[in-house]
């Protein structure tokens, strides 16, 4: 069976928008992992709020 974008087997598939740290300096990775870690808390958040837990 073929599942829609972003759905694999009833798991949530997210493609974020981030710069690729690749090459750069430790000053311009801390926004992007600054960026992924505010995301993660969000999407925490949200199943958690979903799920009543």
């Amino acid at each position: 069976m073929r599942y829609g974008p972003g759905v694999v087997r009833d798991r949530l598939s997210l493609d974020w928008a981030l710069d690729d740290p690749a090459g750069k300096g430790v000053e311009a990775v801390r926004p992007i992992r600054d960026e992924i870690k505010a995301r993660v808390r969000a999407l925490i958040a949200e199943i958690d709020a979903q799920t009543g837990g």
